[in-house]
């Protein structure tokens, strides 16, 4: 009797462990589910915030330095941005801009003609720079005429003007590549 009740218990912590590394299994399933998810998620988010503090500069930019129809050229001092309340408080580093991915931004003037500016986001990765040209010009040229987008410039690479509008998913994946960049939008001032 007590040799089949040892054997007995002896199996029995044996099934235990299988049934216990079935269940583990199914855990990291799981968890490594919504870990995808939720990055996914995440940048998604990070990605909406950025489009978000983008266009809040040019409608700040533009009640700043719209009526007098003119921007300082040159690249534009964070403090004086950040003092005149053009930048979102998300973007506010103490005197440095950056973006939702750590990355820094910067705004340039230019006196024209046309009177315009230029925010540069860097350091995003590709995908976030391609999604943000394509995003961005998908409503063609007309649609960026009336938003006033000049042109757009992936990676340092040529500015593509908004003639050319919309940019194509191809276009903006080989301009942007596959690891970290930057993309600048040109806006004009009105």
């Amino acid at each position: 009797m007590t040799n089949t009740l040892s054997r007995h218990m002896r199996d029995r912590r044996g099934l235990n462990l299988i049934e216990l590394a079935i269940v583990m299994a199914v855990v990291g399933l799981i968890v490594g589910g919504i870990y995808i998810a939720a990055s996914s998620v995440y940048r998604n988010v990070r990605e909406s915030s950025t489009q978000d503090d983008m266009l809040q500069i040019v409608q700040n930019m533009r009640s700043t330095y719209g009526v007098q129809g003119l921007v300082p050229s040159g690249a534009l001092a964070n403090t004086n941005l950040i003092n005149a309340g053009i930048i979102p408080a998300d973007m506010i580093q103490g005197t440095a801009l950056t973006n939702a991915f750590g990355g820094t931004s910067s705004l340039t003037g230019i006196t024209g003609p046309p009177a315009a500016f230029t925010i540069t986001i860097s350091n995003i990765p590709g995908s976030v720079c391609s999604d943000l040209a394509i995003k961005t010009t998908s409503s063609g040229q007309a649609g960026a005429t009336n938003i006033g987008l000049i042109n757009i410039a992936m990676n340092g690479g040529a500015a593509v003007a908004n003639s050319a509008f919309p940019i194509t998913p191809d276009s903006s994946q080989s301009n942007c590549g596959t690891g970290v960049g930057s993309v600048a939008f040109t806006y004009t001032i009105r």
